[in-house]
C-alpha cells in the first residue's frame, strides 16, 4: 500500500514538473510576433507600432517565419510580440531589435545574409536592409535573427507582394 502511495506522488510530481515546464516557457517565450517598419506596403512614414507584419509561428521549433518585401533603399525594421503604443511595446519588454543598443542605433545586414546575427529583447534599435525581398526567420529562445535574400524582379512593386 505504501509503495502505491509513493508511486502516485511521484507520478503526481512528474507532471507538476511538465505543467509548470509547460507554463514557463509559455510566458518565456511569444508565440505571436509582427515585424515593425518598412516592409510590405509599409514605408518610411509609416513606422507606427499599430501597423505590423504578422510572422507565422513554428511550435515545434518555436522560430517565426515571413517572407517580405523592401521597397526603399533603406528600410528599417524590428519586432514586437503586439501591435501597440510604443510605451507599451518598450517599457513591457515586448520588443525585440538589434544589440546595438539605442533607438536610433541601426545594424546593417547586408554583410550577414544566411547568418544568424543576436537580437535583444527589449531593444528599441533597429536592423535594416535594401530593397529586394527577403526570408525572415526569427528564433526567439536563442534570440537570433536569420535573414536570406529571395531573388525577385527589379523594380520592386507593390504589385510582387509575397
Amino acid at each position: 500500500m505504501r509503495k502505491n502511495f509513493i508511486e502516485r506522488i511521484r507520478t503526481v510530481a512528474v507532471l507538476l514538473a511538465l505543467v509548470l515546464g509547460f507554463l514557463r516557457a509559455s510566458a518565456d517565450n511569444p508565440t505571436t510576433m509582427f515585424i515593425l517598419g518598412n516592409v510590405n506596403q509599409y514605408t518610411s512614414t509609416d513606422w507606427n507600432p499599430l501597423k505590423g507584419v504578422a510572422m507565422d509561428y513554428d511550435s515545434e521549433t518555436e522560430k517565426f517565419t515571413a517572407t517580405v518585401y523592401c521597397q526603399s533603399a533603406i528600410n528599417y525594421f524590428a519586432f514586437a510580440t503586439e501591435l501597440n503604443d510604443w510605451d507599451s511595446l518598450n517599457n513591457g519588454n515586448k520588443r525585440y531589435g538589434s544589440e546595438n543598443g539605442a533607438w536610433d542605433a541601426h545594424e546593417d545586414l547586408t554583410d550577414d545574409f544566411d547568418s544568424p546575427v543576436n537580437i535583444k529583447q527589449g531593444s528599441q534599435s533597429s536592423f535594416y536592409l535594401p530593397a529586394g525581398v527577403y526570408a525572415i526567420t526569427l528564433d526567439v529562445p536563442n534570440l537570433k535573427l536569420t535573414v536570406s535574400k529571395r531573388p525577385c524582379k527589379s523594380p520592386l512593386t507593390p504589385l510582387m507582394r509575397v
